[in-house]
């Protein structure tokens, strides 16, 4: 009778490490099933896009904040995802001056993407704006509030101001009405792709200008983790 319960529990182990090591490899496969769709659907979009040649196209797809958004492409893609990845795309492409090829560069990713998922959908039904982004795009300015404003949280705690260079400069000049204002929750740390050079960031401490100017960033869990003043993380 022991020797039967005994046996009755180690199958019973056994089956359900079988079946936790199946589901594991399964995500594995899926894992590495999408990262070679997303390489495919890159390099093809890459290829095709006159202007934007390889070495471009290798390091703006590295970034960590366009890699955030490769597993939402594939799953659950629709109007507002393809938006944002156009602006981060066009973000990532200011480095190199050809943020204008975010708009066809970013449909065509978001798009292949799509025919290759499992949940497929009519892409000619997501409307993706694409005059507004044009028009936000081919501003400095517009595209820099626009991608901040992406970071925005709906529940943010303080009050952030990210101050970027004037359109035709490269420098800041540390002035109101050339910053943008967000809510965040620095206890949750912020997505991929919020702290960049060329831009600086002050925490507002009350209703006008007063506050401390960002310190350090640095990653941590998967969000990056910002300092304003001189502690010990």
């Amino acid at each position: 009778m022991l020797k039967s319960i005994v046996s009755q529990v180690i199958n019973g182990v056994v089956g359900k490490i079988s079946d936790d090591l199946e589901d594991k490899f399964e995500k594995f496969k899926e894992q590495r099933n999408r990262s070679n769709n997303w390489c495919k659907v890159v390099e093809d979009a890459v290829t095709a896009t006159e202007g934007i040649d390889k070495e471009i196209g290798n390091y703006v797809f590295k970034q960590l904040p366009i890699i955030t958004f490769r597993r939402q492409l594939f799953e659950n893609t629709d109007s507002d995802i393809i938006t944002n990845f156009v602006l981060t795309l066009a973000i990532e492409l200011c480095r190199f001056n050809k943020e204008e090829f975010s708009i066809p560069l970013g449909i065509a990713v978001a798009e292949n993407c799509i025919k290759m998922s499992k949940n497929q959908k009519d892409f000619q039904k997501l409307d993706v704006h694409k005059s507004e982004l044009k028009d936000i795009i081919d501003n400095r300015e517009k595209l820099y509030k626009a991608y901040f404003k992406l970071f925005d949280d709906i529940n943010g705690i303080q009050k952030l101001r990210v101050f970027y260079p004037k359109n035709g400069e490269s420098w800041l000049r540390w002035e109101k009405d050339y910053s943008v204002d967000i809510n965040v929750n620095l206890s949750k740390g912020l997505p991929f792709g919020f702290c960049r050079e060329g831009f600086d960031y002050q925490k507002i401490l009350d209703n006008d200008n007063n506050g401390e100017f960002l310190k350090c960033a640095y990653i941590r869990n998967e969000k990056e983790i910002l300092r304003f003043n001189v502690v010990t993380p």
